[in-house]
């Protein structure tokens, strides 16, 4: 489980809101939780993005270029992956308004990326979206302006990298 990106944020939470949090399991999965309990966080972040989340996500492209790749950067961190089989990397999510910002954002870096929409694999959960970066130019430009936290992601990234270079297979040892 790659619980240092997690512990990154954790860090990251604690220097710029002075707010202490932990990582913790989630019982019955293998996942983990960044939990960070703060009433006057949340307040914030509802009422400048929650509330108003269009004009939040509609400013980002006027950000410096830095601060752009940031935000991309924790949104492929929380829901990216590298698919070594389809040779892509993908960010997916039920939010299709964030997914067509941050599509737009990533073309600020030149990395092409296609909106696709998977079919739900429950008819009570909501339906997800996701984009698709899956050429070799813009996995070099991915690399070059936002890449991941994670040294698993970062791995399996170099590994699809080196696939569509050689044309051969990769292994990767860790697991996503």
């Amino acid at each position: 489980m790659d619980t240092d990106v997690l512990h990154m944020y954790k860090d990251l939470i604690s220097r710029t809101f002075n707010i202490r949090s932990r990582v913790v399991p989630i019982p019955g999965t293998r996942a983990w939780l960044l939990e960070a309990n703060s009433l006057y966080l949340c307040r914030w972040l509802r009422e400048n993005i929650v509330l108003n989340k269009k004009e939040f996500l509609g400013r980002l492209g006027q950000l410096p270029k830095d601060e752009i790749a940031a935000f991309l950067k924790g949104l492929f961190d929380a829901e990216g992956c590298v698919n070594l089989n389809s040779h892509q990397i993908s960010l997916c999510m039920t939010d299709r308004y964030l997914l067509r910002v941050a599509q737009l954002l990533l073309l600020k870096f030149d990395i092409a990326a296609s909106f696709y929409m998977p079919k739900k694999v429950k008819r009570e959960w909501s339906q997800p979206y996701a984009i698709l970066i899956n050429n070799h130019r813009s996995f070099e430009k991915f690399i070059e302006s936002i890449n991941f936290t994670s040294e698993i992601k970062r791995e399996r990234l170099h590994c699809l990298t080196s696939v569509n270079r050689k044309n051969g297979k990769c292994t990767v040892m860790s697991d996503e």
